[in-house]
């Protein structure tokens, strides 16, 4: 019980800090681990987080709305521990939207990063366990499950996830095993997984599509739990039932198709309750996907297939949503032609369309529609029909009568019946309701589509013993159209006929055969009987069967046909025979009578006849009164007469005289003797086989009991081969299923009864074709030729002992069967040395294929072989004697993979008399089963046993010797070729780990014999097929060549010329495979895999070069690449000497050329035209050879197959079609390629070694210009580059062609591969260029440029600044970005001037390449490379003509310099072009001076880069300046001039220089600019010098305020170069001119700012100044009058400045401006002019310091207004 403290601090708590505070050492993360992650401050993974969002918003938008939420800025301060329920409740809602929105992009990055900040800021994994494991768990199987499993702290009080705990530690993912065995057992989770797919589904809508995980996953686990819940309860229906409704009537199709698969598995596993049937059935009726319609029909039919328990039915509203579906027939019509059993789902809707059709419901014509559709279209087989028509009938209900009952009329009067009438039509018929007429009319329609099916369905229903009056009814309509009637006499007769009792059924019987009798009603009621024969004639009651068969046989004949009424009649006597002693006694004999007669037994095959009789002419026990007369009426009749041995039997006419056991002996006497038995032996099998063989017998052991016994008849005489094993094959397919057992010793063989085959019997047949056939070449034969022989007594053998060693045979059979066994044995192997010889194959024959398809099948069957052998032995014959040969046999079963036959073999030897064996040989068997434990455990250790043997060291001279012998005569048993090619290669098998030079010289014939014998298969063989080295030989083949390995190998063929013989051969045979690795490989490829690296190297010169020639040859010749890959593997790692080598590409030259013969006349012919033959096996074998060099690292002398392959080159490009030499030519190229390579990195000095003529670049440019094929461009390019480093100088004759082909084809490829091309060439090819000095250099360079410009638009976008990039790194880009800017620029200028001047209408100008120019440029990071490039752009515009006339009295170019080579050629372009080109450069530095990048990258340098940078800075403002100059002057021209355009086109390009000038000032600080600006004032020209004086002038003058945020303590640096320029007013020694005079006003104008802004801050400069001003009032004669005027200015505005700092100086330059104002006063009197500026600013000063200078300030700025008219100042 709490206390109230403890309630109230419950109460004070908030609302989620029952959670455990996070470590602040780790933080739980799916991105970081948990250390790295408690490193990230918040703000890091916040970034994280909403960088995911917004790449989940381009997938998404829906995500847009979560940046106010979840990531919006707010959230880093949320602490969701200590706010109120509410706040979390929203919190809650919004994280589960977001989760459950996350689910299909989860395994994508952006989606990691949010769920990282969700885990840091929310943790997610805490409070909201829920919503995350639903995010998880259909993604259970990855690496980012186990990653946000492991941030969870999953305790045991959490009992729905506390189970995944043991994943968390090993990091494994969660097996789908364990989620299943999860949802079948645990409620809770199972309803997680249904309620998170719906939520999901919802919360997504319209993009739920996207949750294909998500749905992938409930499906699987649904129905996976429901497939392991054992049982399926209760709860796991309800728990589903609701999402499964749902999903049902999803708008998502994939949900729907989930529920659909979970439907198919429920209804599969459990009985549902109606209600919910109907209402699963309901919604997946209604489905409303196409793509789902034949699923949902699938559906249906498997739901009402597996509750048929519950009756399921349609509603009214969805049976006609369904018949009114177009697609419905069509589907079920489809479904029927893939004999799908549809009948389940045609039924219900057949019963409710008829319901309907019967109420009479306003959508009738629908449904009759529908059904009309469905007995059209749809196709039904027999049965299915009959289950429709049966529906149909169960569906009548007489609408007029419902309520009355009128059942059959069972007691009808036979008087009534005695006619009946068919066909009649005209007969009075009721009148009939709408449904009552439909209904008659559909059952017309049923009758006539499937008129067999309705037969079987009227005849089932009439026998029923039970039928509702609705069913009586229908079946009397349908009985109508069955009859052709409506004759209700005809009708109930025929009800009668198919009536249930038998009693009732041979009263209408009676009745027909009374009928028949009268001549008016005969051929009606013949028609009747035959329409019912095939049944009656069949019934189970005798006395109805015996009631037809009185009718004459001519009658059977003519209603059912000869050979069905005898097969009936056959059938009919075996029924008899099953049941004797019953009524069907009664029945035989008329069954004979007719089988017998004339007009039946012509008709039927004699054979299955004398198999019926059989019974009577060889009975099994006595017969009866009725059976003997049987067989008195078989005796006497026609059938006899056909087989003439019937007419030997005598049986008496009194059934008390008949013996049966001396009638059964004299029939197999008669029968023995039978004359051409073998013909009726075939013809008794055949007859059997055509009737169905085995389905003929019908598991009756009688009747196979009569075929033995006449077979075995049959059989005793001299039987060929064939025959035999025709008959014992036929027999043993005829003898499975049957079983077989001994009968009494006083029984007769034939005495079996129905269920067993007499033993006896069939022992006697086998024994007796074994007997009577003789096998002369058995003992001799191998078995790889099957013949006949081998054939039967291995059937014999495998029958015989199949029953011998039958675990379940009783002793007594056993004795039987062993007792054949051992006769049959002996007649085909009398001596005891042919059958040890025999039996000893089944040890070495492992597979017979062509008997014995399936193994398992011939593994038993050599069991019971070696038990025979075994057998054999046990008798120990004292004529059998054991040879070397028959051990080895024995021993090499133990070679075999089954444990079973190693077991049996190491028995039999057991079972060997060591005494009785040859020394060497008893001490073989000895060593053997010393070792036997291990040889049962593995078969690899046989041939590992036998060779520690055959080398012991360590043994007795005894056993040396013994070993001496052994190894002695086993080679000589490997080596004899007489004895069967299976033991030799068993053989060579056991002594796969012996080898010798003596071994495998001795076993060369062997290997000449296997190919020999291929030779003669091949030539036997179609040609068509596949030629292949047959098993063995081609077990001897490979473990002949198998042994050239090593120092063995290489000894053989040092000194056997045969080894060299058999390889020649082997490569000569490529076109003959071997069974290698489980796959058909190429002979040479046995020895290729054979020989090593070690090997190929420690041959012999001559022997590599003719090993690589038979490659070669090989390879070349060969239709698959099984040789070429295996040689690959083999010289791959070899050294290959390449002197030998060129012989044969020389080869390849000469003989892969023809002459072609000339057009011309003779006495014109020069040299013969040649032409290279792609075709000629010189050439292919070339090819082939250069392939395998292609990639060899170990190549010795690789640089003198230089020049060969430049020969090869040069044949490929002398044909006229270079498409069919493309391939060549790539090889060439690349082997070039590696050459090179493999030289270099050798230590080999090409250009050293190999003279310059050798490299023929001009073939490798030809290669560009001759192909479109990107492969062979590539290896051109490639080998371009390496030229390069080579021979610069010949790469430098071909650079413009190379560059043209780069920019025009690879430049525009869009892969990585093309780029690296491209760099690769840049970077080897260009630096040639360079080594080139002057004017030469940048005529190259600039046509290189050229082409790159061109392209520049071409190139794909995202690859265009990494290609420029690698140009300009090996281009200095402060040198030559200009020049390939002003390239862009002309053409940019082109493609605008030709829509002007092709006068159509202009669209859009192209301005990508204007663009890419800015971008390019500021690409660079460099500030000196932009300023380089803008202050290169002023100064070429400064050289450009500016008009007309200077453009035409531009000097030409070189007589060798092309356009290509020029940036701009001016006097082939027109003035109009010209200006528009300045137009362009101008209007770029406009923009990209202006650029937002431009001033970020220029506008603040660092301290270090400010030195560095401010001559750059100085001159680009200089440049700007001049330019500013040039563009003035040439707007003072265009004014006067008679062109307004152009005078608005230098008007424009000045604004454009002045933005520049703007942009080129705003990218320094003030205090930057004043530094700079100083330095410009001391700059040798004068004109510099002024223009920067105009420039700082502008910027101190007002309402400029550049320098309003700059302190006063800047402006000291400008007193010194401004003083300096005031000293020169009196400095006469330079002499003075207008620009002097420019110079000096401008400076004194600008001291006057300078003083009037900061000249109190400034009082001893500007006292020093006054000082300098005065001496020049003093020397004013030599002065020019304006600079004096500014002069008297700058005084003034200095004493105004610095106030009574000046009275020092009043003394000395008072005097002076009175003097001045004298001077000014005599010119007033004597030239009568007005007074000048001047003289107004003396006049109105009445004293220093004090309110003159007030006065003057007041009028400042109309005196510099008057100094700035020219008349003013003029000097």
């Amino acid at each position: 019980m709490t206390t109230s403290l403890a309630q109230q601090l419950q109460n004070l708590a908030a609302p989620q800090t029952s959670v455990t505070l996070a470590d602040a050492r780790s933080r739980a993360s799916i991105l970081f681990n948990p250390k790295e992650a408690a490193t990230k401050d918040r703000r890091a993974i916040y970034e994280i987080g909403l960088s995911g969002l917004l790449e989940l918003t381009a997938f998404n938008p829906t995500f847009k709305e979560f940046q106010l939420t979840l990531f919006d800025e707010a959230t880093l301060t949320l602490e969701r521990a200590v706010e109120q329920s509410d706040v979390n409740k929203l919190l809650d809602a919004s994280i589960a939207k977001f989760l459950r929105l996350l689910s299909p992009y989860f395994l994508l990055r952006p989606a990691h990063m949010c769920f990282e900040w969700l885990l840091r800021r929310f943790q997610v994994h805490e409070y909201n366990r829920q919503e995350v494991m639903a995010l998880i768990m259909p993604y259970h199987e990855t690496n980012t499950f186990v990653q946000v499993l492991q941030t969870m702290r999953l305790r045991q009080s959490d009992e729905d996830w506390f189970w995944l705990r043991r994943l968390q530690r090993p990091g494994v993912p969660l097996s789908k095993t364990a989620i299943v065995n999860r949802a079948a057992s645990v409620p809770a989770f199972l309803s997680f997984i249904c309620c998170s797919t719906r939520k999901a589904v919802k919360e997504l809508g319209p993009r739920a599509h996207q949750l294909q995980a998500q749905l992938n996953f409930y499906a699987t686990v649904v129905v996976g739990a429901l497939q392991t819940a054992k049982p399926l309860e209760d709860w796991h229906i309800a728990t589903i039932l609701e999402s499964l409704l749902k999903g049902l009537v999803s708008d998502t199709v994939d949900y729907v198709a989930a529920s659909y698969v979970i439907v198919a598995q429920l209804v599969s596993r459990t009985k549902l309750k109606t209600k919910v049937c109907d209402a699963l059935l309901e919604r997946v009726a209604n489905c409303t996907f196409e793509r789902l319609h034949t699923t949902a029909l699938l559906l249906l039919i498997w739901i009402h297939d597996k509750q048929q328990a519950a009756k399921p039915q349609f509603t009214p509203k969805t049976m006609l949503n369904l018949v009114c579906q177009k697609w419905l027939i069509t589907a079920l019509a489809s479904l029927a032609k893939e004999n799908i059993a549809i009948q389940a789902i045609c039924m219900p809707l057949m019963r409710g369309a008829v319901a309907a059709i019967r109420e009479g419901d306003a959508a009738t014509a629908s449904h009759q529609q529908f059904l009309d559709s469905l007995l059209a279209d749809v196709p039904f087989s027999k049965p299915t029909a009959q289950q429709l028509i049966n529906c149909f009938l169960d569906t009548f209900v007489d609408v007029e009568a419902e309520h009355e009952s009128t059942p059959m009329d069972t007691n009808s009067n036979e008087d009534e019946e005695d006619t009946i009438i068919i066909d009649s039509d005209d007969e009075m018929m009721p009148a009939k309701t709408n449904f009552h007429t439909w209904y008659t009319e559909f059952l017309e329609k049923l009758e006539r589509r499937y008129p067999e099916a309705f037969d079987l369905s009227v005849k089932a229903a009439l026998s029923a013993k039970s039928n509702t009056s609705n069913r009586q009814k229908a079946l009397k309509l349908a009985l109508g159209f069955r009859l052709n009637t409506n004759d209700e006499k005809a009708k109930r007769a025929y009800e009668k006929l198919y009536h249930y009792s038998a009693d009732w059924r041979l009263a209408a019987v009676q009745q027909l055969l009374q009928n028949l009798k009268v001549a008016k009603r005969r051929e009606r009621s013949y028609r009747l009987l035959q329409e019912c024969l095939p049944d009656r004639i069949k019934d189970d009651s005798p006395a109805v069967v015996s009631a037809l068969l009185t009718l004459p046989t001519v009658d059977f004949v003519e209603m059912m046909g000869a050979a069905i009424f005898a097969q009936t009649l056959c059938e009919l006597l075996q029924r008899a025979q099953q049941q004797r002693g019953t009524q069907w006694d009664a029945v035989v004999p008329q069954v004979v009578q007719h089988l017998t007669t004339a007009a039946v037994s012509d008709n039927y095959d004699t054979n299955l006849l004398l198999l019926a009789l059989m019974p009577y002419l060889f009975p099994c026990d006595a017969l009866n009164a009725r059976e003997h007369a049987a067989l008195l009426i078989i005796l006497s009749s026609n059938f006899a007469s056909k087989l003439p041995f019937l007419g030997q039997l005598e049986v008496s006419t009194e059934h008390g005289e008949f013996n049966v056991w001396q009638h059964r002996k004299k029939f197999l006497d008669v029968i023995a003797n039978v004359t051409q038995a073998g013909k009726q032996q075939l013809a008794l099998l055949e007859s059997v086989e055509q009737h169905g063989g085995v389905a003929y017998l019908r598991g009756e052991a009688s009747q196979l009991t009569h075929l033995l016994l006449l077979l075995t008849a049959y059989a005793k005489r001299e039987l060929t081969t064939a025959e035999s094993l025709h008959m014992l094959q036929r027999v043993g397919v005829y003898t499975q299923g049957f079983q077989f057992r001994l009968t009494k010793e006083n029984a007769s063989h034939a005495n079996g009864n129905k269920n067993h085959v007499p033993l006896q019997l069939y022992a006697d047949f086998l024994q007796t074709v074994a007997k009577n056939t003789k096998f002369s070449e058995l003992a001799t034969l191998p078995w790889t030729e099957l013949s006949e022989e081998l054939r039967l007594c291995l059937l014999l053998l495998d029958t015989l002992s199949s029953r011998v060693y039958a675990e379940q045979c009783a002793p007594a059979e056993r004795k039987e069967w062993t007792r054949a066994l051992k006769d049959c044995l002996n007649h085909m192997l009398p001596e005891a040395h042919q059958k040890l010889d025999f039996l000893c194959n089944f040890y070495v024959y492992e597979t017979l294929p062509e008997l014995y398809g399936n193994a398992e099948d011939y593994a038993l069957l050599r069991v019971r072989g070696f038990q025979l052998l075994q057998a054999l032995l046990r008798t120990r014959p004292a004529v059998v004697s054991c040879s070397l040969l028959h051990v080895l046999r024995i021993a090499n079963a133990c070679n075999s993979p089954l444990q079973t036959l190693r077991q049996q073999a190491l028995a039999t030897l057991q079972l060997l008399e060591l005494t009785q064996l040859e020394p060497h040989v008893a001490h073989l068997v000895e060593c053997l089963l010393r070792r036997q434990s291990e040889l049962c455990m593995d078969h690899e250790q046989y041939a590992l046993i036998l060779h520690t043997i055959l080398q012991s060291s360590k043994c007795t001279p005894r056993e040396k010797l013994l070993l001496a012998k052994l190894r002695r005569t086993l080679l000589e048993l490997v080596c004899d070729v007489t004895q069967p090619a299976i033991c030799t290669a068993s053989l060579l098998r056991a002594l796969k780990h012996m080898n010798n030079e003596t071994l495998l010289t001795a076993l060369l014939p062997l290997g000449e014999a296997a190919l020999r014998a291929a030779s003669r298969h091949d030539a036997s063989k179609d040609t068509s097929q596949l030629a292949q080295l047959n098993w063995p030989y081609s077990d001897i083949y490979c473990a002949v060549i198998e042994r050239f390995e090593g120092a063995v190998g290489l000894g053989v063929l040092k000194h056997q010329p045969a080894a060299w013989q058999l390889l020649e051969a082997s490569f000569k045979q490529h076109t003959t495979y071997v069974q290698l690795e489980q796959k058909l490989q190429p002979l040479p490829c046995v020895l290729l895999n054979s020989l090593t690296p070690e090997t190929y190297e420690q041959l012999q010169s001559q022997h590599k070069v003719k090993l690589l020639q038979l490659i070669v040859e090989a390879a070349t010749a060969s239709d698959n690449d099984s040789i070429f890959l295996a040689a690959h593997r083999l010289l791959k790692r070899c050294s290959i000497e390449c002197q030998p080598l060129i012989g044969m590409l020389a080869s390849m030259c000469s003989k892969s050329t023809r002459i072609i013969p000339a057009k011309q006349p003779e006495r014109r012919r020069g040299q013969p035209n040649t032409k290279l033959d792609l075709t000629c096996v010189t050439w292919k074998q070339g090819m082939t050879l250069l392939e395998l060099l292609e990639h060899k690292k170990q190549l010795v002398g690789a640089e003198q197959l230089i020049p060969s392959l430049f020969e090869l080159l040069q044949l490929c490009l002398q044909l006229e079609e270079h498409s069919a030499a493309e391939y060549p030519k790539q090889l060439i190229l690349s082997s070039l390629l590696h050459c090179c390579d493999v030289s270099q990195a050798a230590g080999v000095q090409l250009s050293k070694v190999l003279p310059e003529s050798c490299f023929r670049i001009e073939q490798v440019v030809q290669c560009l210009r001759n192909t479109q094929n990107p492969q062979t461009q590539q290896h051109a390019l490639l080998f371009l580059t390496r030229c390069a480093a080579l021979y610069p100088q010949q790469v430098l004759h071909k650079i413009v062609e190379i560059f043209t082909f780069v920019g025009s084809t690879v430049a525009r490829h869009d892969d990585a591969f093309s780029l690296h091309i491209i760099k690769n060439v840049v970077e080897t090819i260009v630096p040639t260029l360079l080594l080139q000095s002057g004017a030469q250099r940048d005529r190259l360079v600039i046509a290189v440029l050229k082409v790159f410009a061109d392209i520049c638009t071409d190139v794909p976008v995202h690859r265009r600044l990494p290609l420029y990039d690698t140009l300009f790194r090996v281009l200095d880009p402060r040198q030559h970005l200009w020049q390939f800017l002003c390239i862009i620029f002309e053409s940019q200028m082109l493609l605008e001037q030709t829509p002007a001047q092709s006068g159509k209408p202009t669209k859009s100008l192209d301005k990508s390449r204007v663009e890419f120019a800015r971008e390019l440029t500021l690409m660079f990071e460099q500030p000196e490379i932009i300023l380089d490039t803008c202050i290169q752009l002023l100064d070429y515009l400064a050289k450009l003509p500016i008009n007309k006339e200077t453009q035409s009295q531009v000097p030409a170019a070189g007589n060798n310099i092309s356009p290509e080579q020029q940036l701009f050629d001016v006097r082939t372009r027109s003035f109009k072009q010209l200006r528009h080109y300045k137009y362009l450069i101008m209007d770029y530095l406009s923009g990209l001076s202006s650029a937002v990048e431009f001033q970020a990258k220029l506008g603040s340098p660092r301290t270090q880069q400010l030195e560095q940078l401010r001559p750059l800075y100085q001159n680009f403002i200089l440049k700007t300046l001049a330019y500013v100059g040039v563009v003035n002057n040439a707007l003072q021209l265009a004014t006067g001039s008679a062109s307004p355009s152009l005078e608005k086109y230098w008007r424009v390009l000045a604004n454009h220089v002045h933005d520049v000038l703007d942009n080129a000032i705003g990218l320094l600080s003030p205090e930057y600019f004043l530094n700079v600006i100083t330095e410009l004032l001391q700059h040798e020209l004068i004109y510099v010098r002024i223009k920067v004086l105009e420039l700082l002038v502008t910027k101190l003058t007002p309402p400029s305020d550049y320098f309003a945020q700059s302190q006063a303590a800047h402006f000291g640096v400008l007193f010194e170069p401004l003083g300096a320029i005031i000293d020169g007013v009196l400095d006469t020694t330079g002499g003075s001119n207008a620009q002097q005079a420019q110079l000096q006003q401008t400076a004194l104008h600008a001291m006057q700012l300078l003083a009037h802004r900061h000249g109190r801050d400034y009082v001893e400069e500007c006292r020093t100044l006054l000082a300098k001003l005065t001496r020049i009032t003093k020397r004013r004669a030599n002065v020019p009058k304006a600079v004096v005027g500014n002069v008297v200015l700058t005084l003034v505005e200095i004493c105004g400045s610095i106030k009574a700092h000046a009275l020092a100086q009043l003394p000395k330059f008072a005097p002076q401006l009175t003097e001045l104002l004298k001077e000014q006063v005599q010119l007033l009197l004597t030239q009568r002019q007005a007074p000048d500026y001047v003289c107004s600013a003396l006049v109105t000063e009445p004293n220093e310091g004090g309110a003159g200078a007030t006065g003057f300030d007041s009028r400042r700025g109309e005196i510099v207004a008057v100094r700035r008219q020219p008349s003013a100042f003029s000097v």
